[in-house]
């Protein structure tokens, strides 16, 4: 499948500018706005032929934990369950994972208001039910020395996989971070690529020892399997150099990427604002599919 390079120029509304590498099929970003819904409110399904209509428009947030070997203790994490998972006992979902910045725990997406925007998407059908993983990371080493990343690989990710009603195939599990969670985000969405669809980069530092390894972890995928990547950062983020850096470095390999410049800074209330154009995006290809 061939790619397409587009040049968005995104003013008044969405800030200063926005270029997309893409794949044409994965260019569904704006279809939400155009999904049909049936008249009766039942979801037409293609991951869930036959599902019922859903008459909660609430999910709930679980904050749990988990034995971790490799912490050699619990591991926190929250978990949003979509309005009626507890009712629909068939249906299975894709799953969100969502890392917290340094300082902050897994309780900062649920702060910025993720649940209420994810409970509003899903009951206007612009996005399918998903679960979300908001997983704690308890130390801000660097990945050789922490055991973080193995943890959400080796241990999270099954964990949630068998106690938890998923769709557990590459193309419905995505993961994403904020600040340092986006750091670790690009490093397990471009280590453990065959993993994820997608990854989502906002306000992206880089981890200094991976700096010299991305140009060689992009060389190792290849582009027709390739996770879908978006970045986004405020116009003054002091991080704004080294994003600018990774996305030059996609572009050079035409890797399928969108890269958004908004107005802002390097904090919650930036996020917080773009926290729905986050979930539209993630579940972008999972809404196609569910709703037509």
């Amino acid at each position: 499948m061939h790619s397409l390079h587009i040049t968005l120029l995104l003013t008044l509304l969405l800030g200063l500018s926005a270029q997309t590498n893409l794949r044409i099929s994965h260019f569904c970003y704006s279809i939400n706005a155009r999904i049909n819904k049936s008249d009766s409110g039942i979801t037409k399904s293609i991951i869930q032929p036959g599902l019922a209509a859903c008459s909660n428009s609430t999910g709930i947030v679980v904050e749990t934990s988990m034995d971790s070997e490799l912490y050699q203790a619990p591991v926190k994490f929250n978990i949003y369950l979509p309005p009626c998972y507890a009712d629909q006992q068939t249906v299975r979902y894709p799953v969100l994972y969502l890392l917290h910045g340094q300082t902050y725990d897994h309780n900062q997406w649920i702060q910025l208001g993720l649940p209420k925007i994810a409970d509003e998407l899903i009951t206007n059908q612009r996005i399918p039910p998903v679960i979300i993983v908001l997983p704690n990371d308890p130390d801000w080493r660097q990945p050789a020395d922490s055991p973080f990343g193995r943890m959400l690989i080796q241990e999270l990710i099954p964990h949630i996989d068998l106690h938890y009603r998923t769709l557990a195939e590459q193309k419905f599990r995505a993961v994403g971070g904020l600040s340092r969670g986006a750091a670790w985000a690009m490093h397990l969405g471009l280590t453990e690529w065959r993993l994820f669809s997608r990854i989502g980069l906002h306000s992206l530092p880089v981890f200094v020892n991976d700096l010299s390894h991305i140009p060689d972890w992009l060389d190792e995928i290849p582009l027709q399997a390739a996770p879908d990547i978006y970045i986004d950062i405020g116009d003054q983020d002091p991080e704004l150099n080294i994003a600018r850096t990774v996305e030059r470095q996609l572009s050079e390999r035409h890797f399928p990427h969108e890269w958004y410049l908004f107005i802002g800074v390097h904090d919650e209330s930036y996020w917080s604002r773009h926290l729905e154009k986050y979930l539209l995006w993630y579940a972008c290809e999972w809404t196609v599919m569910y709703y037509n």
